[in-house]
């Protein structure tokens, strides 16, 4: 799934206890192709990872990383880690696009998408963000929360002249 470039990216973040990251792109292709697998199959989740390294703890873990991380190097790898992890966490719990979508951000959340974008950002792969940043949905909710969820949608597609608009 990763081309030799963004697998050599996936390798340089730090390893974890039982986390190889010399095993990160096996790792992450698998968690994607098992998403991909549960879609035609019609199966509303994806299985459970016997690694122990679910797409969540693997998130998780290395977007802790990225915040902690003193190490420019380290800190952009474990951002990409994080990022990747997010966006298939995104694409998994995709909702039909004619339901009432919740908000990407709230007091105690932050969609996967949105997550993925900054994180994408913070590792300075620009297209990754782009990419990612058309998967942030649009919400129903509060007009602030509209707002700050179209200025992060342009901010990581490189609209920056309509985030001063």
């Amino acid at each position: 799934m990763f081309d030799a470039i963004t697998s050599q990216i996936l390798r340089s973040a730090p390893n974890l206890p039982n986390l190889d990251s010399g095993q990160l792109p096996q790792l992450l292709t698998r968690h994607y192709a098992e998403l991909v697998s549960a879609r035609l199959k019609g199966e509303g989740e994806e299985a459970a990872s016997d690694d122990g390294w679910s797409l969540e703890r693997i998130a998780d873990a290395y977007e802790i990383i990225a915040s902690l991380e003193e190490t420019p190097d380290l800190r952009r790898a474990a951002a990409f880690v994080a990022g990747t992890a997010h966006q298939i966490i995104a694409r998994r719990s995709k909702e039909p696009a004619d339901e009432d979508l919740p908000s990407p951000l709230d007091r105690d959340s932050v969609d996967a998408s949105v997550a993925a974008a900054v994180l994408f950002l913070a590792a300075e792969q620009y297209a990754d963000a782009n990419e990612a940043g058309t998967a942030i949905p649009r919400s129903s909710g509060p007009y602030e929360i509209r707002v700050l969820g179209d200025h992060l949608r342009d901010l990581v597609r490189g609209r920056l002249d309509a985030v001063l608009q």
